[in-house]
């Protein structure tokens, strides 16, 4: 049993070990607006990197555990733990600050948030992003640059032992994918995320926390989800591009037998159809600008299909039934208005590199292929859509090639 139960016990793991070091002080500053109380403790598992951009509270390059009190500052003295220099970005590193968090602060309801830089479902031992400048690439670690990898999903389910979190959130870029989605359904209730590329000024933590603070006993893990979610679309909604989505992880295995139905029927309608898929690809865009992590919003891209003139009547209906499951699977979602009218941001992304070449191009292509090293994403291994993306692929280099053939006189 740990020092004190709880109604609640929020779980941010900090991973400050980047540029965005400056900016942990101010979300570290809100949540100790608030501050924790017997029913209520918000604990912070905080790294910062080894070459410092900010030399504020000390600039200690290290790993420390704080329970966060009311005017705390993140400061060596306020921790309850030193931990060394940690890894933040491996999946031990994860797990090891969930399960301390569990058993020392048992509670009836538990919310995890992962801060940091995201980079969807992606493998941290990918190469960095290429507009890295050279001061970037010598200070942050490759690992620093990803929150999550199907090893932080394994880590989390291995500690939880068949138990679920009631929330986890991703305070980060380019997490609300489908890959990512489904890698957390064993291990959460509720998915919090963001489709794009997140404000570094991060999640309002002392709006969504007050209020749980104040009254507990009322906040149950739905009251929680939308006090998160309420609070980030106001500090946010005139915000170019931003956006956040709630997606309920129960729904997740349906979303994906349906996109399974969806890929099968798409592929026995290609090359014959190729114009359609290639339209509705063309019209969506994709999230994540120069990064080119080629995800696009998937509801966006089925309602393309499925409108599409042309289209089979079997196509159409499979890729309106896989819409409406993925409807049903995102509960809350907010999106600005320039992310709503030029990317969909109806929710959640899929990948979905645009050519063959683009994907082989893609240093983290590895994670999309059956059967190879470093562990592709669990979605990729479970379903169909990396066969569909490959017939895709196929179907469209073939209707380029008879365009460059010359035609028979």
């Amino acid at each position: 049993m740990g020092d004190m139960a709880g109604q609640w016990t929020i779980m941010v793991f900090m991973n400050a070990q980047s540029r965005l070091e400056p900016k942990s002080f101010a979300n570290f500053a809100e949540m100790a607006r608030v501050g924790s109380t017997p029913d209520v403790n918000i604990v912070v598992q905080y790294g910062r990197p080894q070459r410092h951009y900010s030399n504020k509270f000390g600039a200690w390059s290290k790993t420390l555990r704080f329970r966060v009190e009311k005017g705390m500052e993140p400061v060596e003295t306020n921790a309850i733990m030193d931990i060394g220099d940690v890894d933040m970005a491996a999946a031990s590193a994860l797990g090891d600050f969930v399960s301390w968090a569990l058993e020392r602060y048992p509670a009836d309801h538990y919310c995890l948030v992962v801060w940091g830089h995201g980079w969807g479902w992606r493998m941290r031992d990918a190469v960095s992003p290429s507009d890295a400048t050279e001061t970037q690439r010598e200070r942050e670690p490759q690992t620093a640059w990803v929150s999550y990898d199907r090893s932080a999903q394994e880590a989390l389910a291995k500690v939880l032992g068949g138990r679920r979190l009631d929330i986890i959130g991703f305070d980060a870029c380019l997490m609300a994918t489908i890959e990512s989605v489904y890698g957390m359904r064993r291990v959460a209730r509720v998915f919090v995320g963001s489709q794009d590329m997140s404000p570094d000024t991060g999640w309002d933590y002392a709006n969504w926390l007050s209020p749980v603070i104040g009254s507990p006993a009322s906040h149950d893990p739905p009251g929680m989800t939308s006090r998160i979610f309420d609070s980030f679309s106001h500090r946010y909604r005139s915000r170019d591009y931003v956006t956040l989505s709630v997606l309920s992880l129960a729904e997740i295995d349906s979303v994906a037998r349906a996109l399974d139905r969806f890929a099968e029927a798409a592929i026995r309608w290609l090359p014959a159809s190729i114009d359609i898929f290639r339209s509705a690809r063309q019209r969506c865009r994709e999230y994540g600008g120069m990064f080119k992590v080629h995800s696009i919003d998937l509801c966006s891209f089925l309602d393309h299909v499925s409108g599409a003139a042309h289209a089979d009547a079997n196509l159409t209906a499979v890729a309106m039934t896989a819409t409406n499951h993925l409807r049903s699977a995102v509960t809350q979602n907010f999106a600005a208005a320039k992310s709503k009218e030029f990317l969909g941001s109806n929710g959640l992304n899929i990948y979905f590199p645009s050519t063959r070449v683009a994907f082989m191009a893609d240093p983290c292509r590895d994670g999309y292929r059956h059967g190879e090293r470093g562990l592709p994403a669990e979605f990729v291994e479970n379903h169909a859509w990396a066969n569909f993306l490959d017939a895709y692929w196929h179907a469209l280099d073939d209707a380029a090639s008879r365009t460059r053939s010359p035609q028979p006189e």
